[in-house]
């Protein structure tokens, strides 16, 4: 399995959240510094495929979808439905469309108000880089798994919750980071919603990772089957 050359400079799904507000993180354009040199590959699959056939409103086990795009209306409904980003929060909708816009804006590289899935394996390197941060290039498929068994041992849990997952995502966050609270709720509700392999039928808030959801979504998340 080959592995992903992922940047350890700025970890986890860092989509700036703001009230109807579109902005940029400052996070890489290019998935190529995500995938390193390896080729995209045709076929939808994977977690990195279920969780784009989700924001499609495509069957998760659908393989065909590569051809197909999602733009901020499929965002949203994925962010609000899904995820219940935001739910029974004050301006709900406004933190719901300020999110769609922050992922829109680093996984839509051309500019073209949709993500394709080429444009779409950026999604691996965040999420990567919150379950093993701090990965150096060209890391080992055994450094990876390593990290990330190391960074489940230091949370001293048995499984990550919500919680967990939130003030671990936030804890990587700069200090200084505009609207860090809402990118960390985001960002581990996102990770839950992608790694969960066994609490499908539970709300993503309600789920949790044990240390074998997470090590597979380590390694998942780090390599392209072809």
């Amino acid at each position: 399995m080959a592995i992903h050359q992922t940047r350890s400079r700025v970890p986890g799904p860092h989509a700036d959240v703001a009230e109807d507000t579109s902005s940029s993180t400052g996070l890489s354009s290019n998935p190529q510094d995500t995938l390193g040199n390896q080729a995209i590959q045709d076929q939808v699959a994977g977690l990195t495929g279920r969780t784009f056939n989700r924001i499609l409103g495509a069957a998760d086990g659908d393989t065909t979808t590569a051809g197909q795009t999602f733009g901020k209306d499929e965002l949203k409904r994925y962010i609000e439905e899904q995820l219940e980003f935001a739910k029974g929060e004050w301006f709900s909708g406004s933190k719901v469309s300020g999110a769609a816009d922050g992922i829109l804006a680093e996984l839509d590289h051309d500019g073209d108000g949709r993500v394709s899935w080429e444009e779409f394996q950026t999604f691996r390197g965040r999420m990567l880089a919150t379950i093993a941060p701090g990965l150096s290039e060209g890391a080992s498929a055994a450094d990876i798994q390593r990290r990330a068994m190391d960074v489940f041992a230091s949370l001293q849990s048995d499984e990550m919750d919500f919680q967990r997952v939130e003030e671990h995502t936030r804890d990587q966050l700069p200090e200084d980071k505009d609207h860090r609270d809402l990118i960390a709720q985001l960002g581990a509700l996102l990770l839950l919603d992608a790694a969960d392999l066994d609490e499908q039928s539970v709300s993503t808030r309600d789920r949790a990772l044990s240390e074998a959801e997470w090590l597979n979504a380590a390694e998942e998340f780090s390599s392209i089957t072809t």
